[in-house]
């Protein structure tokens, strides 16, 4: 007798399972089947008083901090006098004292946001855009037509019953009631929607003044964006872009296109030194600048000495760049895993790509993923190529902790990393050789100058201990846990800021 159970049957097919693991190994799977991360991911830009973030509904509260990544779940909530913006490219989302905010979904095909309660200005500036965009709240949900600007409030009154204004200060948009199929109700610019008690009032706004103070910062702040010198060399869905007109200068180089460089950097300072990293899913380690203006220098394009300065070129414009969680080369201790939360941090550090070098992500994507992340500074695609099967046949750190790029050993040369270095060790298309210190986190104490300019070598700085690694939120569902629209879900803490601060913006 022939008895086949599931298990006898997973043993017949385990020949086949072999040829597909292969397959997918060497990438000869059409790119569908891997799903590659968003190339979209924004920021939190500013804030002012007290307000909590947690990167899902499951994690706990947590103050917020500037430069933070924004992705699918994360959730906000202000305190009575607090504000805060964030931004996805040229997409701005700010939110009033007491007021709570989800991102349901973020990623290249939608933004979608749910209105817990409280006040929130929406500035949406790109028409793709504009068609995923949604915003819902308990009594309904508001779309765009159209790129346009928003302000919506949402609240229950002593009964419980939900309750919406709508404005619209530019463009078209639509408000449909919860629980509707069809029969929305369409806003033209300077309409207002109140909805309280079953009752809904259109009125016209063009020609009343800002409602509060908070519609007069959102409309300042919105007046701040416009005129950029920025925008001649980046792609306004570049995230952070906006802060670099005001703390840095652009200039044009025959080797490199435009590049911009800080105004104001501490002594000794380097790319990604002054930070942390923190574990964000899918991508993993994830840099976090403390600059004001890092977050853009730190996620796209690459860095290079130029005359002794450090100067961020960010490539070829493109229309929607796509976002990395660092852009550098690591030195790391044995056993060390970049994919792998749990694993210990490098002994050594890491440094910043420069132009022309390939970023292959630690994380698994497709072959079409890592084409489209260097398009701005390799357009060879056969060279990209192999650095992705390289990294597929062996995606993790060898034993000594190198990923591929390292430039002080002979067979990094190949790729021609040495073919521009200076008398003085440096290489002007990456990072400085690392008798200075560079790959190490930036000591405490040092002080502020202007220019970043180094007239002398920089100092040797003391061995530290690698910058600390946040630890990795608990990404797992717990049981019973409160989704992030529930009421259990705004009993919080009110935590103070990192530097201690409560109030006073930062930014």
């Amino acid at each position: 007798m022939n008895i086949r159970t599931p298990l006898t049957r997973l043993l017949q097919h385990l020949p086949l399972l072999a040829v597909l693991l292969t397959a997918f190994a060497a990438g000869l799977l059409p790119a569908a089947a891997i799903a590659d991360p968003a190339a979209r991911v924004g920021r939190i830009a500013y804030l002012e008083g007290a307000v909590d973030f947690r990167s899902s509904p499951q994690n706990a509260w947590q103050p917020a901090a500037i430069n933070w990544p924004l992705t699918t779940g994360n959730v906000f909530a202000t305190g009575a006098s607090s504000r805060v913006e964030l931004r996805v490219g040229s997409s701005v989302i700010r939110l009033g004292p007491q007021s709570e905010l989800a991102i349901d979904a973020l990623d290249d095909d939608s933004m979608r946001l749910y209105l817990v309660h409280g006040s929130a200005t929406v500035r949406i500036r790109n028409a793709e855009v504009a068609r995923d965009f949604n915003l819902q709240m308990p009594l309904g949900q508001v779309t765009l037509r159209e790129p346009g600007r928003l302000r919506v409030d949402a609240w229950q009154d002593a009964a419980g019953s939900p309750g919406a204004d709508v404005h619209v200060v530019d463009g078209h948009a639509r408000f449909d009631a919860a629980g509707t199929n069809g029969g929305g109700i369409m806003l033209a610019a300077g309409s207002r929607l109140d909805s309280r008690n079953g009752v809904v009032q259109i009125t016209d706004l063009r020609a009343a003044p800002a409602a509060d103070g908070f519609d007069a910062w959102s409309l300042a702040r919105d007046r701040g964006d416009d005129d950029m010198q920025s925008l001649r060399y980046l792609s306004p869905e570049t995230t952070g872009y906006e802060e670099l007109d005001r703390n840095g200068v652009w200039r044009q180089t025959a080797d490199y296109g435009p590049v911009w460089t800080p105004t104001v950097v501490v002594a000794g300072w380097a790319p990604y030194r002054t930070g942390q990293w923190i574990w964000v899913a899918p991508w993993g380690w994830t840099w976090v600048d403390s600059a004001p203006w890092g977050y853009a220098p730190s996620h796209y394009g690459r860095w290079v000495t130029i005359g002794s300065r450090w100067c961020w070129a960010p490539g070829g414009l493109v229309a929607q760049p796509v976002w990395a969680p660092a852009l550098v080369t690591w030195r790391g201790g044995s056993r060390w895993n970049l994919a792998d939360a749990s694993a210990r941090p490098p002994t050594a550090g890491w440094v910043p790509l420069a132009p022309r070098e390939v970023y292959v992500p630690p994380y698994v994507v497709s072959r079409n993923y890592v084409q489209q992340i260097n398009v701005t500074h390799v357009t060879n695609v056969n060279q990209i190529n192999r650095f992705y099967d390289n990294r597929v046949a062996a995606p993790q750190l060898s034993r000594d902790g190198r990923d591929g790029h390292d430039r002080r050993d002979g067979g990094a040369d190949r790729y021609g990393w040495r073919d521009q270095e200076n008398r003085d060790g440096r290489d002007r298309r990456g990072a400085p050789d690392d008798r200075y210190g560079w790959m190490r986190p930036a000591s405490r104490g040092e002080h502020h100058r202007r220019g970043g300019r180094d007239d002398q070598a920089p100092p040797v700085l003391t061995p530290s201990q690698p910058a600390a690694l946040a630890a990795p939120h608990n990404d797992q569902s717990a049981q019973g846990t409160p989704g992030p629209h529930s009421s259990a879900s705004r009993e919080r803490r009110e935590h103070p800021h990192p530097d201690g601060r409560r109030d006073g913006p930062q930014h």
